[in-house]
């Protein structure tokens, strides 16, 4: 008896691999008696990503990211990418799956070479509006382009040649259920409190206070960091009114949580939990960067946010979603530019004001 298996590639952030994840629970769903095989780089953001995922086997393969100022190291990439395109056309051979599905990262470009070539049918989701460099690349070896933007449609394309038939609109791979949405504020804010281990009861969480929740990412913590601790210098009187729940990023240096506690703030601090849920629903107002499974996930739980997009020398992508999010929840979503948050010290503060006052008169 031959299983029916999947093989599912995603690398380089949460990002990529959450939602594909979600992708090939919900094929299990529909094959109980199946093999899933993933794919992915060896960094600890992608090992601690992938702790205790739901699949049958995890292959690391490594890939450094290429640049075209370290032209030196090109050689050395095409090197390792030749190499997984080999072992990619082997895994092929080996276990004949039904297909292969990539929500992008570099990886996804040997080994979906090698899915086109054993004419194993690829399909490729695209997340953000604007496609990534992956995803763009391997357009016209896909049998099918899911997107979860409609914009996205427009960009599928390689100069004259247009792939946008192949497109496919779905909605964003959620790893939340409606059973999410359900949270005990007063257990939750009892959890939270345990876990600060102070006896201090103004450094406590309590439903009297307004719950600011900060989503920064890995890559666009800093900037919403500093602002934020920018803003609550300015403006002492937030530490009568705020408590704050903050993902502050992997690559922070600052004791984030001794600095609450020095503003007077009641304030949870973490660079990754999986009970992210819960935080979403007990938010009042959340501030953002804004990469696709963040905003729909606010989205998910109908939170009035906050967005600043990353501003990168390379893409454009985070400002296309969250203009694109805007435009569907122009209710919840308030995009600010990060230059304009910048340069005017205030910024922030003014609309975090109003969010909040809405949300009273709410």
């Amino acid at each position: 008896m031959i299983i029916p298996t999947l093989f599912v590639v995603a690398g380089g952030s949460g990002g990529h691999i959450l939602p594909a994840l979600h992708i090939a629970q919900a094929w299990r769903n529909h094959n109980q008696t199946s093999n899933i095989i993933f794919f992915s780089g060896s960094s600890d953001v992608e090992k601690k990503a992938l702790h205790n995922a739901p699949v049958d086997r995890i292959v690391t393969m490594a890939l450094g990211k290429y640049s075209l100022r370290q032209w030196w190291t090109l050689p050395w990439r095409a090197l390792q990418a030749t190499g997984i395109l080999i072992q990619g056309l082997y895994y092929c051979l080996r276990y004949q799956p039904e297909r292969m599905i990539t929500t992008g990262g570099l990886l996804a470009i040997p080994l979906g070479l090698a899915a086109w070539i054993t004419r194993t049918p690829l399909d490729v989701y695209e997340l953000n509006v604007i496609p990534g460099k992956a995803i763009k690349a391997l357009m016209p070896f896909a049998s099918k382009i899911y997107c979860v933007f409609p914009q996205s449609k427009q960009y599928c394309r390689w100069g004259k040649r247009d792939f946008s038939s192949k497109c496919v609109i779905t909605h964003y791979p959620l790893r939340f259920t409606a059973q999410d949405k359900v949270v005990d504020h007063a257990a939750l804010f009892e959890r939270i409190n345990a876990a600060l281990k102070t006896h201090d009861a103004q450094l406590h969480f309590s439903s009297s206070r307004t719950t600011l929740f900060i989503v920064g990412g890995s890559q666009g913590s800093a900037f919403l960091n500093n602002q934020v601790k920018e803003m609550i210098v300015r403006h002492k009187s937030l530490a009568q009114r705020l408590q704050v729940i903050h993902q502050t990023g992997s690559f922070n240096e600052t004791d984030w949580q001794t600095w609450y506690a020095q503003q007077h703030i009641p304030a949870f601090t973490f660079s990754y939990d999986k009970r992210i849920h819960e935080y979403y629903k007990a938010a009042d107002l959340i501030i953002s960067r804004a990469g696709a499974g963040t905003l729909f996930e606010i989205a998910f739980f109908h939170k009035p946010c906050i967005v600043i997009p990353l501003i990168a020398d390379t893409t454009t992508h985070q400002q296309e979603n969250a203009y694109a999010m805007a435009e569907r929840y122009p209710a919840l979503f308030d995009v600010l530019q990060q230059v304009d948050v910048a340069t005017n010290p205030d910024l922030l503060y003014d609309h975090v004001m109003q969010k909040i006052a809405k949300a009273v008169l709410v």
